[in-house]
């Protein structure tokens, strides 16, 4: 399987105006590596450093499906979500729900490890601490799932079975086009 890492970063200096650019620049580097026969595509924040910062991950990963599917590509990629902000069972939920195939909460699955590493769990290890904490993202996942009485992980992502609070409507119909925002909120810009 060829695999296409695209890097969900922008230069600090954007980061005011700059990233409804970078969401768009995302999206068609996507196209370009599907078209060149990519089957697999890790969008990735993991190079924010202090020049860069990293694009919400749910704002990436909905861009990209969104061009995908606008092209025809959609079903021919599954799309992987490497990324800072999917810490917790809400935020991963919320990236399958947008249509991500797997998702690495890797700032989650870091910071367990530094804790056990550093014997604030007293016996358990780094591995057996991350596994810990996998096993309970996956069972909020269910839990929200079964809430909404869907009982596969297929039937849940890309469903868009949420709301959004406080994202514009020019976010949404970029990011994520049939979500429902009732209340509206923040464009690019802010």
């Amino acid at each position: 399987f060829s695999a296409i890492r695209l890097d969900a970063t922008l230069p600090v200096a954007d980061v005011a105006s700059g990233l409804a650019a970078r969401l768009h620049d995302l999206a068609a580097d996507a196209v370009a590596a599907v078209r060149a026969g990519a089957v697999v595509l890790v969008i990735s924040d993991a190079d924010v450093h202090d020049a860069t910062a990293p694009v919400p991950s749910l704002l990436a990963l909905g861009g990209v499906q969104t061009e995908l599917i606008a092209t025809g590509l959609g079903d021919q990629v599954a799309v992987v979500v490497d990324a800072g902000d999917a810490r917790d069972v809400h935020s991963v939920a919320a990236l399958l729900g947008v249509g991500a195939d797997a998702i690495c909460p890797r700032l989650g699955l870091q910071t367990v490890a530094a804790i056990a590493d550093g014997d604030q769990l007293g016996e358990l290890h780094a591995a057996e601490a991350q596994a810990k904490y996998q096993a309970a993202v996956e069972d909020g996942v269910l839990k929200i799932m079964s809430k909404m009485g869907i009982s596969t992980v297929s039937g849940y992502r890309g469903a868009l079975i949420f709301e959004a609070l406080g994202l514009g409507p020019e976010v949404i119909e970029r990011c994520i086009p049939g979500l429902t925002s009732v209340v509206g909120g923040l464009g690019f810009d802010a």
